[in-house]
Formats: structure tokens, sequence, C-alpha cells
């Protein structure tokens, strides 16, 4: 995973290969809490990444900061607008 995600993109006579993590059911469920989240995110064009299982990492004032709940990213989110704006 680690050399397809550096590589960017994979190629194999001449189709493009995608990789993706096997999660299980529950994983995914707990992972989904986090959709509406994403898309805020990638909105405010804020970096974000998982953490095994169910953690959304966010930057928030140039430091990683991991968060258990979308809540948790929404005070961030709120956290980040107060001190920007």
């Amino acid at each position: 995973m680690d050399a397809a995600r550096e590589k960017k993109t994979v190629m194999y006579q001449q189709h493009k290969v995608m990789f993706f993590q096997d999660f299980s059911m529950e994983v995914r469920r707990q992972r989904r809490q986090f959709d509406g989240m994403k898309k805020r995110l990638q909105a405010l064009n804020i970096e974000y990444r998982f953490r095994y299982p169910a953690k959304l990492t966010i930057r928030h004032g140039g430091q990683m900061m991991t968060c258990s709940t979308s809540e948790e990213v929404e005070r961030l989110i709120e956290a980040r607008n107060e001190t920007s704006g």
C-alpha cells in the first residue's frame, strides 16, 4: 500500500490499477460517521487523514489533531474559523 501511495498512479498493461484497504463492516460503519466532516474539510481545504481504526486526524494550527467523533472535528473547525476570522 505504501509503495502504491508513493507512486501515485500504478499501471498494468495500460490500465490504471487502484488499491484499497480492506476494512471490516464495523470499521467502515465507524468511519462513515465522518463523511459529512470530510466534505467540509475538503471544501475548507483542510488536510486530513484517517488513523486506524476510525479516528480522523486534521491539521489545526500547524499541529495534527486526532478526533474520535465528528463532533470533535466540528469543534476544531469552529476554533479554526474563530482564530482565522
